[in-house]
C-alpha cells in the first residue's frame, strides 16, 4: 500500500508539473517573441516613413544612405534597404553582407519569421514594403539576433525540469513517509488480528489521535472485540452453568438407580421414593432442556414483529392452565385494554407463563396474584403483582441473568432452573419492549411488562 501511494503521488505530481512547465515555457516564449516582433515592425514602419520623407536626398549617395540607416541600428540588429527588383540598396548591421545576400530570397518569402537558425545564430526578422502613389519603392528588412533569448529560454527549461524532478523526488519521499504513518494503525490491526485467539480477546488497539477514518476504524474494531469478548464470556458461562444444572439431576437419578439395583427394589418404601425422585428429576431435566432450547433459539433474531397477540385472551388462557397447578392461589384480573401487542402469540404466552408461574409458585397459600392490563403511550402495560416473600434488593439487578437464583436450594426444590426470567427478558427486548421488576422482602414482587401496542 505504501508503494502504491508513493507511486501514485509521483505519477500525479509528475503529470501536473509537466503540464505546468509546458504552459510556463511556451507562454513565456511566445510572449517574448511577440514583443520582439512588435518592436521590429514598429521600427520598420518608422524607417519606411523617414525614407519616404527624405528620399530625394539619397539619390546617387550610397554612403549617405548606409550612414542614414545606421542611426536606427542597435546591438544585435541588421537593417537592409532592398529595391523593388530585390537589389540591396543599403545595409547596416552585424550580420555579414555576403550571408545576407545568399538568404535574401528567404527573407522575402515570409513577412515575419521567428526562431530561425541562420549564420549559426537564432534570428527573427520582418520586412515591410515601402509604398508611394500605388507603387513599391523598396523594402525594409529588419533582422534581430535572438540567440540570447533562446539561451535564456533553454536555461529556463533546464531549471523547470530540474526543479520539477526535485519536487517529484521530495513529494515521493513525503508520500512514502505520510503513507507509512497513515497505514501504521492498519498494520497494528493486522498484527493484532493475527495474534487473536479465544484466550486473548482482551487485547485492544491503541486509538490514534484525532477523529479521522483510521481513528474511527480503530474504535469500531475495539468495539467489535468488546462484543466478541462479551459473547465468548457469556457462552462460556452458559456452558458451565448448563453443565452444572444437568449434572445435578443426573447424579440424583444415577444414585437412586444404584440404590434400587443393590437392595431397594425389594423395599417398597425405598422403591416408591426412588420412583418419585426419578420422576421429579426427569421432569426437571425435560424443563431444563426446553428452556435451553428456547434460549438457544433466542441467540438468533427469532422475533416476528408483523404478528399480533391478543392480550386479554392470552392472559385468560394462561391463567386457566395455571390455576390447576396452584388451586390455593387466587388470581384477580383488571383488564382495561383490548389492544393487541406487537409480538408473536407463542412468545407472548411464554412470557406470561414464566412470570405468572413464578408469582404463583412463590406466593403463600390462600393469597392472591393481581394481573393489571392497560394501554399507555402506544404501549400495552401488563402488571403481575404477588404478595410472596419478595426479592432482596441486592439480587434484583441479577434476576434476569441466566441460571441466577435468589435462593439456590429453594429454586432447585421447587423445580426452578433460573432461566425463566432470562427468557422473559430476552423475548421482551427482541420485540423492543421493556421489563421492570420491583420487590420488597416480605411484601411481594411486581413485574411490569411493556410491549408496543398493535394497530
Amino acid at each position: 500500500m505504501k508503494s502504491k501511494i508513493t507511486l501514485m503521488t509521483a505519477v500525479v505530481l509528475c503529470v501536473i508539473l509537466l503540464a505546468l512547465d509546458s504552459f510556463i515555457y511556451f507562454t513565456l516564449s511566445n510572449r517574448l517573441a511577440n514583443i520582439t516582433q512588435s518592436n521590429l515592425e514598429n521600427k520598420a514602419h518608422l524607417i519606411a516613413q523617414d525614407y519616404l520623407s527624405e528620399q530625394s536626398e539619397f539619390r546617387g549617395k550610397i554612403i549617405t544612405l548606409n550612414t542614414w540607416l545606421g542611426q536606427y541600428s542597435t546591438g544585435g540588429q541588421s537593417i537592409i534597404l532592398v529595391s523593388p527588383s530585390y537589389r540591396i540598396l543599403a545595409y547596416n548591421g552585424e550580420f555579414p553582407i555576403r550571408d545576407i545576400k545568399k538568404n535574401l530570397s528567404s527573407f522575402m518569402k515570409n513577412r515575419t519569421k521567428k526562431g530561425v537558425v541562420l549564420f549559426h545564430k537564432s534570428i527573427q526578422w520582418t520586412y515591410l514594403p515601402i509604398w508611394k502613389s500605388g507603387h513599391i519603392l523598396g523594402y525594409i528588412i529588419l533582422l534581430e539576433d535572438t540567440t540570447k533569448l533562446s539561451k535564456y529560454m533553454d536555461s529556463l527549461l533546464t531549471i523547470l525540469m530540474i526543479g520539477s524532478f526535485g519536487a517529484v523526488l521530495l513529494a515521493s519521499l513525503g508520500g512514502y513517509i505520510i503513507s507509512s504513518i497513515a497505514v501504521r494503525p492498519i498494520n497494528q490491526m493486522i498484527q493484532l488480528v493475527e495474534r487473536i485467539q479465544v484466550n486473548r480477546l482482551s487485547e485492544r488497539l491503541s486509538k490514534p489521535r484525532g477523529n479521522d477514518e483510521i481513528a474511527r476504524l480503530a474504535t469500531t474494531f475495539n468495539h467489535m472485540l468488546d462484543r466478541m469478548e462479551r459473547s465468548f464470556e457469556q457462552q462460556s458461562r452458559f456452558v458451565a452453568d448448563a453443565s452444572h444444572e444437568i449434572r445435578t439431576p443426573l447424579t440424583t437419578i444415577q444414585g437412586y438407580a444404584n440404590l434400587l439395583a443393590r437392595w431397594g427394589k425389594n423395599d417398597p418404601k425405598i422403591l416408591d421414593k426412588a420412583i418419585h425422585v426419578i420422576q421429579n428429576e426427569s421432569a426437571r431435566l425435560r424443563d431444563l432442556a426446553n428452556n435451553l432450547l428456547t434460549l438457544a433459539s433466542l441467540e438468533v433474531d427469532t422475533s416476528r414483529p408483523d404478528e399480533r397477540a391478543q392480550v386479554a385472551e392470552t392472559i385468560k388462557e394462561v391463567i386457566e392452565s395455571l390455576v390447576l397447578l396452584y388451586p390455593k392461589i387466587t388470581i384477580q384480573t383488571n383488564i382495561h385494554s383490548r389492544s393487541t401487542a406487537k409480538i408473536a402469540s407463542d412468545h407472548f404466552k411464554q412470557i406470561l407463563i414464566n412470570v405468572l408461574d413464578n408469582a404463583m409458585k412463590y406466593s403463600p397459600e390462600n393469597s392472591e396474584v393481581i394481573v393489571n392490563v392497560m394501554t399507555r403511550d402506544k404501549h400495552v402495560i401488563i402488571e403481575i403483582i404477588d404478595f410472596g416473600k419478595g426479592i432482596p434488593e441486592k439480587d434484583l439487578p441479577y434476576v434476569v441473568e441466566r441460571f441466577y437464583r435468589v435462593e439456590k436450594s429453594r429454586g432447585r426444590k421447587s423445580g426452578g432452573s433460573g432461566l425463566g426470567l432470562a427468557i422473559v427478558n430476552e423475548l421482551v427486548q427482541s420485540y423492543h419492549g421493556r421489563l421492570f421488576i420491583e420487590s420488597q422482602v416480605g411484601k411481594g414482587t411486581k413485574v411490569t411488562i411493556e410491549l408496543p401496542a398493535g394497530d
